[in-house]
Parts: C-alpha cells; structure tokens; sequence
C-alpha cells in the first residue's frame, strides 16, 4: 500500500511539473509575441478564415474592416459603420465586450485575465506551429482562444470560441509593421461619410 502511496505521489509530481512547463512555454511564446506587437509602431494584419478583412493595430487603438462592418476604436471611444445601412453607432465598449468585436484584444491582458497553457506544436501549411491556449479568468461571452504561432513569433491562426458553442477562426494571411499612426486614425472620419446616420450608444 505505501509504494502505491508513494507511485501515486510521484506520478501526481510529474504531472504538476509537467503542466508547470506547459505554462511557462505558453509565457514564453506570449511574452515574445506581445514584444513583437509592442515595438512595432504599428501593425497592420490582413485574415480570411470564418471572415476576411484587415486589421490596423497601435497600442490600445485598432481599426477593423470585416464583414460589411469597418470599426474605429481609439481606446475609448468605438464607431461602427454599417455600410449596407450606412450608419455609425458609436459606443465605449467594456473589455468583454472588445474581446468579442477586436480578435486580438486580449494581447495587452493576456498575462492578467487569462490562465494560459502550451498545447503542442502542429502542422500547419507545411511548416511546425506552437498553440496556445487561453482561457479567461473571469466568465464570460468568450470561453477559450485558441493561438498558433511560428518560429519567427507570429500568429498564424487565431480562434475563439464562444460560451455559447459558437466559434471563429480567424487565418492570418499578411503581418506587417507599420509607421506610426496619428490618433485620428482610430476615429471615425465623418467627411468620408457625409449621410451615414449616427446613433450614439454611449
């Protein structure tokens, strides 16, 4: 009985180290990613997958083009216009709420909301691929990401998947640094939609 005892403990050890590692590999690969992200000035990100569009990146700020939908956010303030209704609505979203309109919102709270752990590597287009997975720590409209990156540190495939069962996989198809951006490109540019009809939220 006590070389079970003592079996057991030892497997239970193994396990914990095991699983220690796993969520150190998954920092390493986040911490390397988030530097990527943070001293690049800007980023602009192009995704086909579930939905195709493009994505402009600069600290906390993005505008996202997807779907028949183009969203400004510039860290406090959203618009989103509508262009087969050509109308804006304008809103100061919760972090929730950011994580289920902004596929890479999580990157700046990644180390403070979420749990993480290394998933293995995977083939991905011919070329090895590490996944992350998060899960946040507090419950939500968002149950887990699921991140691959390759060997130069990139995201090649993102997916979230909903509390409800639903979810979207987002490819990524272009990465590229980018000068840095006036704030003013992260609002709405009303001269450029001169009838769009505006239905303020806040």
């Amino acid at each position: 009985m006590k070389r079970i005892f003592l079996l057991g403990l030892a497997l239970l050890a193994f396990a914990f180290a095991g699983s220690a590692q796993h969520r150190e590999k998954a920092r390493q690969l986040l911490d390397r990613l988030a530097d990527d992200y943070r001293q690049a000035a800007c980023l602009s990100i192009q995704f086909s997958g579930s939905q195709s569009g493009s994505l402009l990146l600069q600290d906390n700020c993005f505008v996202l083009d997807c779907a028949g939908i183009k969203s400004w956010y510039d860290g406090q303030t959203q618009w989103s216009y509508v262009i087969q209704n050509d109308e804006v609505n304008i809103s100061v979203p919760t972090a929730d709420e950011l994580d289920n309109v902004h596929p890479y919102a999580w990157i700046n709270r990644y180390a403070t909301a979420f749990t993480f752990v290394y998933a293995g590597q995977k083939t991905e287009n011919g070329q090895q691929v590490h996944e992350v997975v998060l899960t946040p720590k507090t419950p939500g409209e968002l149950s887990s990401i699921s991140l691959h990156i390759n060997g130069q540190g990139h995201p090649t495939l993102l997916r979230l998947q909903a509390a409800n069962g639903g979810q979207q996989t987002y490819i990524i198809t272009g990465y590229q640094p980018q000068k840095r951006q006036p704030l003013t490109a992260f609002r709405f540019p009303e001269k450029q939609y001169p009838n769009a009809e505006v239905i303020d939220l806040r």
